[in-house]
């Protein structure tokens, strides 16, 4: 039997994570006070957008300084360039949509930053920087191989009552990630990956994994009736 190939076994770890997360992710999503919940959700998620580009752009300019000595790095440089830009102003949809419920700018760029948001994009700044740009790929497998579906969405939007404006942001990434997460997903199998960046990947991917059921548990708690 042919061995996976490394987007497949990258896939695998993935969903065996995700699974273990449903209870954390059906307990908010079916929350009664989910409609309460839904604001606190995308203020912390603007931790994780507002960071994404910056964290590309890091990703890039440490592929670039490997130079010619990372083969592996040269494939990475020109992917993390072209989804800087796919990625740009993010955060300012979601600024957008949180005006839509009442919050200004102001108020959401002061808060303090979610702790599960900052353990899960913090590591990725340390692995970029100390280990190998290509953990940013786990990253980005997690969030963007798992976006949320539309009708989904849609329910949510229903049930809670809340402006279809809140939604928008939200709604692109479920019309545009599976897309980007397939090419992902291709280009992790054609990189010259040793068995150090595929532990990296997984490592990376777990974690992203794991802090986003920290996030889920957390807002639960807080908003325990």
């Amino acid at each position: 039997m042919a061995s996976a190939s490394a987007s497949e076994a990258l896939r695998w770890k993935i969903r065996w994570a995700a699974h273990l997360i449903e209870p954390s992710t059906e307990a908010f999503w079916q929350h009664p006070r989910l409609a309460d919940m839904f604001p606190e959700f995308l203020i912390a998620l603007y931790g994780s957008v507002r960071a994404t580009v910056p964290l590309m752009r890091m990703a890039a300019e440490v592929a670039r300084a490997a130079g010619d000595a990372d083969s592996l790095c040269r494939g990475l440089s020109a992917y993390f360039q072209q989804h800087i830009t796919e990625e740009l102003d993010h955060d300012e949809w979601l600024l957008a949509d949180l005006e839509a419920l009442g919050y200004t700018r102001e108020t959401v760029i002061s808060r303090l930053p979610n702790r599960a948001i900052a353990a899960m994009v913090g590591a990725q700044y340390y692995w970029i920087l100390h280990a190998h740009p290509v953990t940013l790929l786990g990253f980005f497998a997690v969030l963007e191989g798992y976006p949320p579906c539309l009708d989904d969405l849609e329910a949510v939007e229903q049930r809670t009552g809340l402006p279809p404006q809140a939604f928008r942001m939200l709604r692109h990434h479920a019309e545009l990630d599976g897309e980007h997460a397939n090419e992902l997903f291709a280009l992790v199998d054609t990189l010259p990956l040793s068995d150090y960046h595929h532990e990296l990947l997984g490592v990376s991917a777990l974690h992203t994994v794991s802090t986003a059921r920290m996030l889920f548990d957390g807002l639960v708690e807080r908003f325990q009736t």
